[in-house]
């Protein structure tokens, strides 16, 4: 089913400290990601804000206008295209060799440098930037 999509959607979690395992499938498939998110320290702002095709829009009712028009103009840029090493570097992370290194690192008492933690971020960073720019629209 994501291999037929040309878009993936994200419905937020209301916590801040939890990352929804599909964001890590999401970025794998290459596919550009509508974020809705329902608060300024969700997690996902952090993780996705070096995708370069996602689109992170507040779940507000005073956003709903915008936010129509900046969806629609994503939705006129598709198919959007990623390159491979660049999914691979978002992905890098959440490796689990990345990971069980990380948990070594910790282990010996040495600060986790491979390991990438969530930030909280202010919502007012990502929320209006559009999608990253330097895509190529597939034809």
């Amino acid at each position: 089913a994501l291999g037929e999509a040309d878009l993936l959607v994200n419905i937020g979690n209301s916590t801040s400290h939890q990352l929804p395992s599909k964001i890590v499938e999401y970025i794998g498939t290459g596919k550009p990601i509508l974020n809705l998110v329902s608060h300024g320290r969700d997690c996902t702002l952090d993780v996705l804000a070096e995708h370069p095709a996602t689109l992170n829009l507040r779940c507000d009712a005073d956003s709903l206008q915008s936010n129509a028009a900046r969806a629609a103009e994503l939705v006129g840029r598709l198919p959007i295209v990623i390159p491979a090493a660049r999914i691979a570097a978002l992905q890098a992370p959440f490796l689990p060799e990345t990971i069980s290194a990380a948990y070594v690192e910790r282990a010996r008492g040495e600060r986790c440098s491979s390991l990438r933690v969530c930030e909280p971020h202010a919502l007012t960073k990502v929320a209006h930037s559009s999608t990253h720019g330097g895509l190529k629209k597939a034809g």
